[in-house]
Order: C-alpha cells, then structure tokens, then sequence
C-alpha cells in the first residue's frame, strides 16, 4: 500500500469522537482560557463547533496529507538533542569562574553557592 489510507483517518476520527464523548471533567478556568483561546480569528473556528473543534477531524484529503508527506525530508529535519547531564561532570567549571572552589559544579549538578537573598536558617 502507498500513500494515505483511508482507514486511519476513520479510525482518528472514532478515537476523536469518543473522546468527546466521554469527556473527563477539567479545572473551569482552565477549561474557560481554551475555549477562549479557540474564539480567536487566527483558528478560524465556527461557533457552532467551540465546544467541540479540539475534538474534530477535518475532512478525508489524501491529497493534502500526500503533499505534506512530500515535504518531509531528512535535509529538512530539525532535531534538538537535550541533556540533563550536560555540564554536571566531576570537576566542571562554568564560564567565567576563576580557579578556586567557587562556582564548581559537582557531580549532583550543584555548585555548592548558597543564595543570600534567601537568608539561611536560624536567622
């Protein structure tokens, strides 16, 4: 089979139907901000359907979907590599510290400076 299957995007569309369906209850003011978000012209949502646009499918156009998938290449991929490690090795130093214990980062990622501005304990 190539290109888009029809019966995936069915299938996408039953899974979004029964989320709206069975909906679980949200936080009102969180609830209230998205669907005043969904009021504004950029998404071009009709008020008829601002209750329910986050939860509906546009309509089947393997056309569309195939020109989107022409358009993914990897010379245009963007990949962005994170590390919580980065930086945290034994013996590491940020950028302009001089030598000296200050400013060292450990192995745990802290330098070991207290913060002045929140005072210390039993003061």
């Amino acid at each position: 089979r190539e290109g888009p299957q029809r019966w995936v995007h069915e299938e996408m569309a039953q899974v979004q139907e029964m989320g709206w369906r069975f909906l679980e209850e949200t936080d009102p003011t969180d609830r209230v901000q998205s669907l005043a978000v969904q009021m504004l012209p950029v998404y071009e949502v009709e008020r008829q359907h601002i209750l329910k646009a986050p939860w509906m499918t546009v309509e089947w156009a393997p056309g569309v979907i195939s020109n989107l998938l022409e358009q993914m290449s990897p010379d245009r991929v963007m990949v962005c590599v994170l590390s919580s490690a980065y930086g945290r090795a034994k013996g590491t130093k940020e950028v302009g510290d001089e030598e000296g214990g200050e400013g060292e980062v450990g192995e745990d990622g802290d330098t070991g400076d207290e913060d002045v501005s929140m005072g210390e304990e039993g003061e």
